[in-house]
Protein backbone atom coordinates (compact mmCIF):
# COMPACT_ATOMS: atom_id res chain seq x y z
CA UNK A 1 0.00 0.00 0.00
CA UNK A 2 1.59 3.52 -0.96
CA UNK A 3 -0.37 6.76 0.57
CA UNK A 4 0.34 10.09 -1.10
CA UNK A 5 -1.36 13.63 -1.84
CA UNK A 6 -1.15 16.79 -0.48
CA UNK A 7 0.83 18.45 2.18
CA UNK A 8 -1.48 18.65 5.06
CA UNK A 9 -4.30 16.10 3.66
CA UNK A 10 -3.63 13.87 6.59
CA UNK A 11 -1.35 10.68 5.45
CA UNK A 12 0.06 10.85 8.91
CA UNK A 13 -3.49 9.60 9.91
CA UNK A 14 -3.53 7.68 7.06
CA UNK A 15 -0.62 6.17 8.32
CA UNK A 16 -1.40 5.51 11.69
CA UNK A 17 -4.85 3.95 10.65
CA UNK A 18 -2.38 1.37 8.83
CA UNK A 19 -0.56 1.16 11.76
CA UNK A 20 -3.61 -0.32 14.36
CA UNK A 21 -4.51 -2.60 11.70
CA UNK A 22 -1.27 -4.47 11.56
CA UNK A 23 0.45 -3.06 8.74
CA UNK A 24 4.22 -2.33 9.15
CA UNK A 25 4.59 1.54 8.28
CA UNK A 26 7.38 3.55 7.08
CA UNK A 27 7.28 7.48 6.31
CA UNK A 28 8.88 9.14 3.43
CA UNK A 29 9.94 6.84 1.70
CA UNK A 30 11.87 7.33 -1.67
CA UNK A 31 10.09 5.26 -4.07
CA UNK A 32 13.00 3.65 -5.59
CA UNK A 33 13.42 1.97 -2.47
CA UNK A 34 9.47 0.47 -2.44
CA UNK A 35 11.00 -2.40 -4.71
CA UNK A 36 13.30 -3.46 -2.12
CA UNK A 37 11.40 -2.88 0.85
CA UNK A 38 8.94 -5.55 -0.85
CA UNK A 39 11.69 -8.12 -1.72
CA UNK A 40 12.98 -7.54 2.02
CA UNK A 41 9.46 -8.82 3.37
CA UNK A 42 9.39 -11.39 0.58
CA UNK A 43 12.53 -13.58 2.51
CA UNK A 44 12.06 -16.66 4.00
CA UNK A 45 11.50 -16.30 7.95
CA UNK A 46 9.92 -12.49 7.52
CA UNK A 47 6.87 -12.03 9.51
CA UNK A 48 5.74 -9.13 8.10
CA UNK A 49 2.11 -9.81 6.09
CA UNK A 50 1.09 -6.18 5.28
CA UNK A 51 3.31 -3.09 4.64
CA UNK A 52 1.99 0.66 3.83
CA UNK A 53 4.41 3.43 3.03
CA UNK A 54 4.09 7.38 2.32
CA UNK A 55 5.69 8.65 -0.53
CA UNK A 56 5.26 12.52 -0.73
CA UNK A 57 7.20 15.72 -2.78
CA UNK A 58 9.38 15.41 1.02
CA UNK A 59 11.11 13.64 -1.38
CA UNK A 60 12.59 16.01 -3.61
CA UNK A 61 13.71 14.58 -6.69
CA UNK A 62 13.01 11.22 -5.73
CA UNK A 63 9.58 11.47 -5.55
CA UNK A 64 9.53 12.01 -9.52
CA UNK A 65 9.63 8.26 -9.90
CA UNK A 66 6.70 7.32 -7.87
CA UNK A 67 4.63 6.94 -10.80
CA UNK A 68 6.68 5.08 -12.67
CA UNK A 69 7.56 2.59 -10.08
CA UNK A 70 3.86 1.87 -9.45
CA UNK A 71 3.65 1.07 -13.40
CA UNK A 72 6.50 -1.60 -12.89
CA UNK A 73 4.77 -3.23 -9.76
CA UNK A 74 1.09 -3.54 -11.61
CA UNK A 75 -2.13 -4.12 -9.52
CA UNK A 76 0.00 -5.46 -6.35
CA UNK A 77 0.52 -2.59 -5.21
CA UNK A 78 -2.05 -0.13 -4.54
CA UNK A 79 -2.24 3.73 -4.01
CA UNK A 80 -4.47 5.88 -1.70
CA UNK A 81 -4.64 9.72 -2.79
CA UNK A 82 -5.24 12.18 -0.34
CA UNK A 83 -6.29 15.63 -0.73
CA UNK A 84 -8.32 18.48 0.74
CA UNK A 85 -9.20 22.17 -0.31
CA UNK A 86 -6.64 25.09 -0.62
CA UNK A 87 -8.45 26.70 1.95
CA UNK A 88 -8.40 24.13 4.26
CA UNK A 89 -4.44 23.08 3.83
CA UNK A 90 -3.92 26.73 4.04
CA UNK A 91 -5.72 26.57 7.84
CA UNK A 92 -4.25 23.63 8.52
CA UNK A 93 -0.88 24.91 8.01
CA UNK A 94 -1.52 27.99 9.99
CA UNK A 95 -2.17 25.78 12.76
CA UNK A 96 1.42 23.73 12.40
CA UNK A 97 3.41 26.88 11.67
CA UNK A 98 5.19 24.52 9.16
CA UNK A 99 6.89 25.30 6.42
CA UNK A 100 5.64 24.13 3.33
CA UNK A 101 8.45 21.38 1.78
CA UNK A 102 8.12 22.80 -2.21
CA UNK A 103 8.39 26.75 -1.31
CA UNK A 104 8.19 29.44 1.73
CA UNK A 105 4.87 30.44 0.98
CA UNK A 106 2.34 27.68 1.58
CA UNK A 107 -0.04 28.82 -1.25
CA UNK A 108 2.43 28.75 -3.93
CA UNK A 109 3.84 25.24 -2.73
CA UNK A 110 0.45 23.97 -2.70
CA UNK A 111 -0.14 25.17 -6.35
CA UNK A 112 3.14 23.62 -7.26
CA UNK A 113 2.20 20.00 -5.23
CA UNK A 114 -1.07 19.90 -7.45
CA UNK A 115 0.66 20.11 -10.63
CA UNK A 116 3.16 17.05 -9.52
CA UNK A 117 0.24 15.25 -7.67
CA UNK A 118 -2.15 15.28 -10.65
CA UNK A 119 -0.98 12.04 -12.78
CA UNK A 120 -1.07 10.20 -9.33
CA UNK A 121 -4.49 11.21 -8.56
CA UNK A 122 -5.55 9.55 -11.88
CA UNK A 123 -3.66 7.01 -11.07
CA UNK A 124 -4.96 6.55 -7.40
CA UNK A 125 -6.98 2.97 -6.59
CA UNK A 126 -8.68 5.02 -3.93
CA UNK A 127 -8.72 9.24 -3.61
CA UNK A 128 -10.46 10.59 -0.54
CA UNK A 129 -11.35 14.70 0.37
CA UNK A 130 -10.50 15.16 4.20
CA UNK A 131 -11.39 19.18 3.94
CA UNK A 132 -14.79 18.18 6.27
CA UNK A 133 -13.20 15.40 8.18
CA UNK A 134 -11.64 15.30 11.82
CA UNK A 135 -8.51 13.23 12.37
CA UNK A 136 -10.97 10.37 14.20
CA UNK A 137 -13.19 10.61 11.29
CA UNK A 138 -10.13 10.27 8.62
CA UNK A 139 -8.87 7.17 10.23
CA UNK A 140 -12.61 5.32 10.24
CA UNK A 141 -13.32 6.58 6.58
CA UNK A 142 -9.67 4.83 5.84
CA UNK A 143 -10.12 2.01 7.48
CA UNK A 144 -13.56 1.15 5.58
CA UNK A 145 -12.33 1.71 2.43
CA UNK A 146 -8.68 0.28 2.80
CA UNK A 147 -8.55 -2.31 5.54
CA UNK A 148 -9.17 -6.36 5.05
CA UNK A 149 -12.92 -6.85 5.99
CA UNK A 150 -13.45 -8.15 9.99
CA UNK A 151 -9.71 -6.50 11.00
CA UNK A 152 -9.49 -5.16 14.47
CA UNK A 153 -7.27 -2.44 15.49
CA UNK A 154 -5.74 -2.55 18.35
CA UNK A 155 -7.01 -1.28 21.88
CA UNK A 156 -5.64 1.48 23.71
CA UNK A 157 -6.18 2.03 27.32
CA UNK A 158 -4.94 4.71 29.60
CA UNK A 159 -4.91 4.72 33.58
CA UNK A 160 -4.72 7.94 35.52
CA UNK A 161 -2.21 7.50 38.41
CA UNK A 162 -2.14 10.78 39.64
CA UNK A 163 -4.52 12.45 42.73
CA UNK A 164 -6.67 15.27 41.90
CA UNK A 165 -8.40 17.73 44.13
CA UNK A 166 -11.53 18.00 42.06
CA UNK A 167 -14.43 15.29 42.82
CA UNK A 168 -14.73 14.50 39.22
CA UNK A 169 -10.86 13.38 38.89
CA UNK A 170 -10.92 11.73 42.03
CA UNK A 171 -13.44 9.28 41.45
CA UNK A 172 -12.15 8.36 38.32
CA UNK A 173 -8.79 7.52 39.68
CA UNK A 174 -10.73 5.42 42.06
CA UNK A 175 -12.16 3.51 39.58
CA UNK A 176 -8.62 2.71 37.66
CA UNK A 177 -6.69 2.13 40.96
CA UNK A 178 -8.93 0.19 43.23
CA UNK A 179 -7.96 -3.19 41.39
CA UNK A 180 -4.49 -3.15 41.68
CA UNK A 181 -3.08 -2.44 44.97
CA UNK A 182 -3.85 0.05 48.20
CA UNK A 183 -1.63 2.50 47.70
CA UNK A 184 -2.19 6.24 49.82
CA UNK A 185 -3.97 8.02 47.35
CA UNK A 186 -6.40 5.00 46.35
CA UNK A 187 -7.33 4.76 50.27
CA UNK A 188 -7.74 8.74 50.33
CA UNK A 189 -9.86 8.74 46.93
CA UNK A 190 -11.80 5.56 47.53
CA UNK A 191 -13.26 7.22 51.09
CA UNK A 192 -14.15 10.04 49.94
CA UNK A 193 -16.12 8.49 46.75
CA UNK A 194 -18.22 6.65 49.62
CA UNK A 195 -18.42 9.50 51.83
CA UNK A 196 -19.57 11.59 48.76
CA UNK A 197 -21.88 8.46 47.52
CA UNK A 198 -23.53 8.14 51.05
CA UNK A 199 -24.62 12.09 50.95
CA UNK A 200 -25.78 11.89 47.36
CA UNK A 201 -28.34 8.61 48.41
CA UNK A 202 -27.13 6.66 45.39
CA UNK A 203 -25.88 3.07 45.59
Amino acid sequence: MVITGFSGAGKSQAMACFEDGGYFCVDNLPPEMIGSLAELFDHEGSKVERAAVVCDVRGGAYFDGLLRVLDARGPSTRLLFLEAAEDVLLDRYKETRRRHPLADHVAAGIDAERDLLAPLKARADVSIDTSDFTAARLRKVVADKMLPRGKVGRLAVTFLTSASSTVRRARRICCSTCGFCPTPITRTTCGRSRAWTRRSGTT
